[in-house]
């Protein structure tokens, strides 16, 4: 026996699915997850962006179109992957968004829309995983929060809200689904920057809404807790590490954050 021999690749033949899958961190984990020898559903709202992907990466890829926050396209989006590949093994649930308010100022569609999409969400893509992963005899579930869960943002603390949520039902989950062999671990990650080296939160801020939470965040501190930003790949490789630990052992709880 050659005990030099490298391990098989434990992610060879699997079959994924990662939400939000159409642009940064999404896309760089389906990038990730195909060059280890998965088989990935990209899942997004918008079919041009995830056809792009596919395009990218090949035959390994199915674009699926639908929106998180609708359990009705969350069903028919898993049902074309039943079709298409089969069970899946592992669910990135990556889908998440965020508005900037003071709490006073939130209007009931952004509220709605952040509680929907980053917790709701994830559980109307874990519903429909489960079951799949049982018949497959285990699978892996990684969910994707934020490290404002541990420090929340004035201006983002609905978000933040949403994201705890979600680390709160990942930590029960790990208890009832551990006999069935499906591991639930949370990537906590810090700011992220797009190719073109911006930051990616600050997209839907105003002029005003940034200056005025900039002022706060330094009165408050905020502004020394995160980094100038990470590359999303950086960050995706973490969650390949994570999958690929040997099944007796579960990266529960992983956080990567600014240097």
């Amino acid at each position: 026996m050659n005990n030099n021999a490298l391990p098989p690749n434990p992610l060879a033949g699997k079959t994924a699915l990662v939400t939000g899958a159409a642009t940064g961190l999404g896309r760089q984990v389906a990038t990730q997850l195909v060059a280890a020898g998965c088989r990935v559903a990209i899942l997004g709202r918008t079919l041009v962006s995830l056809q792009q992907v596919a395009d990218e990466l090949g035959a390994a890829t199915f674009p699926v179109v639908a929106d998180v926050v609708d359990p009705d396209q969350v069903r028919q989006a898993f049902a074309a992957v039943d079709s298409h590949f089969g069970d899946i093994d592992i669910l990135i649930n990556n889908a998440a968004t965020y508005f900037p308010f003071r709490i006073e100022d939130a209007s009931d569609q952004h509220l709605q829309t952040i509680i929907n999409t980053n917790l709701l969400g994830p559980a109307y893509c874990m519903r429909e995983a489960v079951p799949r992963m049982k018949r497959r005899g285990g699978g892996d579930i990684i969910n994707v929060s934020s490290e404002s869960t541990r420090n929340p943002f004035p201006f983002l603390t609905v978000y933040a809200a949403s994201k705890g949520g979600l680390e709160t039902l990942s930590q029960g989950l790990r208890t009832e689904l551990k006999e069935y062999g499906i591991r639930v671990a949370v990537l906590r990650t810090g700011t992220l920057i797009t190719t073109a080296g911006n930051n990616a939160s600050l997209a839907n801020w105003t002029e005003k809404q940034l200056a005025d939470a900039l002022a706060l965040w330094e009165k408050t501190g905020h502004n020394s807790y995160s980094g100038a930003g990470m590359e999303p790949a950086t960050v995706a490789s973490t969650v390949i590490h994570a999958l690929c630990l040997p099944r007796e052992a579960n990266m529960e709880l992983f956080e990567v954050r600014s240097a």
